[in-house]
């Protein structure tokens, strides 16, 4: 379980995150809502130790506000709305550092090998590891941070804005992937995208001003305090599959 309390970050001098409180459940998908500004990667470089925090976020027993860097590493998964790749690696040698976490050794093992292969079955794109990266399309280079991050088997996964640079093809896939990657770990996703945010929540936790405004399953989410909150007309709706989604009335 992911316990947050009092979780407070100084953005800059005139934006302050938090302070939050929540929690986080294995098995389930957590998709944070908001607008651009809202504070949902500034939540995540805090998690991650790139924006110094205080209060307490519990990932079991390790505190991701006063733990070390590799500590860290060996429970948190970030996968970045945009990562710039100054080398040319292939596919598989980057899916290949998502190992080095848990690898005490300065080479990778035959186990190492056997990680990446399924994590490059998981996301389809074996036939893409010998390729170089940067000749990637979006949703290719997306698919394989995505593998790098399944290969370091995180306690927590984070998500942020899987979609932003990808295809239709690829936002339908990680639609019906992200569930399946929650499968005994946390998973944390932000998103601006209101319907396809709300179709692959458990949970939804909408932001704010760098404030929680609002937690509630897809179905309990209020359309005229969501039209409040996002400044236009939002309305339900339900899916072929019986889900309750929330989206801006067309």
């Amino acid at each position: 379980m992911l316990q947050v309390e009092n979780f407070h970050a100084q953005i800059s001098s005139t934006f302050n995150l938090g302070p939050l409180s929540f929690q986080a459940e294995p098995n389930q998908v957590i998709v944070i809502l908001g607008e651009n500004g809202s504070g949902k990667t500034s939540l995540f470089r805090a998690f991650c130790g790139e924006i110094p925090a205080t209060g307490r976020a519990l990932l079991q027993s390790l505190n991701l506000t006063t733990c070390t860097p590799s500590d860290r590493a060996q429970q948190v998964s970030l996968v970045p709305q945009i990562e710039s790749v100054p080398f040319h690696f292939t596919v598989n040698e980057t899916v290949l550092m998502g190992c080095l976490p848990h690898n005490s050794s300065r080479w990778e093992s035959d186990e190492d090998h056997l990680i990446v292969d399924e994590a490059l079955k998981t996301l389809h794109i074996t036939h893409l590891k010998d390729r170089f990266i940067h000749e990637l399309s979006g949703g290719e280079r997306q698919k394989t941070l995505i593998a790098r991050s399944i290969a370091q088997n995180p306690t927590l996964l984070l998500l942020d804005e899987p979609t932003a640079h990808v295809d239709l093809n690829t936002r339908s896939n990680l639609q019906t992937l992200i569930p399946q990657l929650s499968q005994s770990r946390i998973t944390l996703v932000t998103t601006h995208d209101l319907a396809w945010g709300s179709s692959i929540a458990d949970v939804c936790i909408i932001f704010q001003d760098g404030k929680i405004v609002e937690i509630a399953e897809p179905k309990n989410l209020d359309p005229q305090r969501l039209s409040n909150i996002f400044k236009t007309e939002i309305e339900t709706a339900e899916t072929k599959t019986g889900r309750t989604i929330v989206r801006p009335v067309e």
